[in-house]
């Protein structure tokens, strides 16, 4: 089935005034209006939570979080300050609309608890949030014994599941895997929609080196670039991440995420 070619949405900016008004922690002291969900997070492994709160006059401010709930917690973060609604409506049209369906209006408590939820998981196995998070953070409350525990389940099947990003650092990632979850602990979904651990349940040798160097031609092909690559860096690079905006081609068909053992 061909590849539906999807319009890239220029990326947002945050101006000194949405950051001012974020780290004065004056957008916390704002009342809750609503928060938003994509319904099928569960089953793609990736949640879009936006939580919204209104001014006085009327406008809105709201933060954002792009979240891997298998395995890397807080992917991408975007916040903006006293927003008019033809703003807001732009903005919420356009933060869901590569997921899948519309979104479904959530409580705070269930916001609240799966983004600080997947949070603390990503940080167990050494993952820190991406940097806009220290930003959009603002727009919730702290997090303490006030806000009424909600668990939710991440991983996936009693594990963490690394589905790969075109802009992740697939050594590092699988480095800290090893390191805090331990060899067979974890799973990667490879981009021909098998994974790691079904290879080694088939006897098909497979090491970590293979996997970063099939990771990173298939990001190669996909991006057009056939040419050699450079060797996977030790660390992440934030200068290659989008600023505050879902790119398209982090949020795939969920079918790879489904095991091919399961049965």
């Amino acid at each position: 089935m061909a590849k539906k070619k999807t319009k890239k949405s220029a990326p947002l900016s945050f101006d000194l005034n949405h950051k001012t008004y974020f780290t004065s922690g004056r957008v916390r002291k704002l009342p809750f209006l609503e928060a938003w969900l994509n319904p099928n997070w569960r089953r793609i492994g990736f949640a879009c939570v936006l939580v919204v709160r209104q001014h006085v006059n009327g406008n809105f401010s709201y933060g954002g979080f792009l979240i891997d709930v298998f395995c890397l917690g807080i992917k991408d973060a975007l916040f903006f300050a006293n927003q008019t609604k033809a703003e807001y409506d732009e903005l919420l049209e356009r933060y869901f609309s590569n997921l899948g369906g519309n979104p479904e209006r959530i409580g705070y408590n269930e916001a609240h608890n799966l983004v600080f939820g997947a949070l603390a998981y990503a940080e167990d196995l050494g993952f820190a949030p991406h940097p806009d998070f220290d930003l959009a953070k603002w727009i919730l409350e702290d997090d303490t014994d006030d806000i009424p525990l909600i668990e939710y389940e991440f991983g996936r099947d009693g594990m963490p599941v690394y589905f790969p990003g075109p802009r992740d650092n697939y050594g590092q990632v699988l480095v800290k895997l090893r390191q805090h979850a331990g060899e067979g602990n974890f799973d990667v979904v490879l981009p021909d929609g098998d994974t790691y651990l079904n290879l080694k349940k088939a006897g098909i040798e497979v090491t970590h080196q293979t996997i970063v160097e099939a990771l990173r031609i298939d990001t190669n092909i996909r991006n057009g670039n056939y040419g050699d690559d450079e060797e996977d860096e030790d660390y992440y690079d934030e200068d290659e991440e989008d600023n505050g905006w879902i790119n398209p081609e982090e949020v795939k068909d969920p079918n790879p995420h489904e095991s091919k053992n399961q049965s």
